[in-house]
């Protein structure tokens, strides 16, 4: 009898490459130079640099292939050797961070480190089908999502002291009303589109981590594979989908990794 296991398919369909190529492109590492160009010129400059664009598409189907000329492939966590001293200078602010003196590490990026360790625990789950190992993997990817809402008011704070937006033990902010007040403050009336997939498969994923992970009220503990598979596949939306919505709409470059997971492939049960 063969033992049922959870997979991950090895390609995806040609339209998502596709996406996934102009995305690295426009909102990446490059983003400063293809973010309004228009595909035909995305497509020119790696045409120029010797890569036809419809090949790279094919290549990229297979999902393990990173996209040529725009992906960067450096990560957020970084290991610090012995007698080095690490701080992080915020871009926007300006303000330093406490050094950090090695061996040791740190993330450049509180909310990016979440988001690796979540993914790390995604692709765990799916290897030992482990329910418990995803709603670990989705409970970072939340807090991941929280972090960078935190890190984007704490810069609009340091910039605003006189008009900060508070969040304390005795005035307490729901996750809700940072997204529908906070950001139109910070960012002059933008808004996040809660009418879309993204938003209603963060909505499911973070009912289940509440649930599940945070308020765990029933006596038995367990989950068909079937609904797991279901449920894994809504990660790409509902945390790299979101992760990459708010940068957007903050107008920051998104890590690759963010705009790379949003196209993860189809999580499947092989039995």
């Amino acid at each position: 009898m063969t033992e049922i296991q959870i997979k991950i398919k090895d390609r995806i369909p040609r339209r998502s490459s596709h996406e996934l190529i102009l995305n690295m492109a426009r909102f990446g590492h490059y983003a400063n130079h293809f973010k309004n160009k228009p595909d035909a010129e995305i497509k020119r400059t790696m045409n120029v640099r010797g890569v036809k664009f419809e090949e790279e598409v094919e290549k990229c189907r297979t999902f393990s292939n990173n996209v040529i000329f725009f992906e960067n492939l450096i990560g957020s966590t970084w290991t610090i050797s012995k007698g080095a001293k690490i701080s992080v200078v915020d871009n926007v602010t300006g303000k330093e961070s406490d050094p950090i003196e090695g061996p040791g590490t740190i993330a450049l990026g509180a909310y990016n480190g979440l988001f690796e360790q979540s993914l790390e625990l995604l692709k765990e789950s799916i290897e030992k089908n482990s329910y418990s190992l995803y709603l670990s993997s989705i409970t970072n990817g939340i807090a991941s999502i929280e972090a960078y809402i935190k890190e984007w008011t704490e810069r609009y704070n340091y910039l605003n002291p006189d008009i900060k937006l508070i969040d304390t033990k005795h005035n307490k902010v729901s996750f809700d009303d940072k997204i529908d007040n906070w950001i139109p403050q910070m960012l002059n009336g933008k808004k996040l589109d809660k009418g879309n997939t993204i938003w209603a498969h963060f909505k499911i994923l973070r009912s289940i981590r509440d649930k599940e992970a945070v308020h765990f009220q029933t006596g038995s503990f367990g989950i068909s594979y079937k609904d797991l598979v279901e449920k894994m596949n809504l990660y790409k939306t509902g945390i790299a989908g979101m992760l990459f919505e708010l940068h957007k709409l903050f107008n920051q470059v998104v890590p690759s990794n963010i705009i790379r997971v949003s196209y993860f492939p189809e999580i499947y049960l092989d039995d």
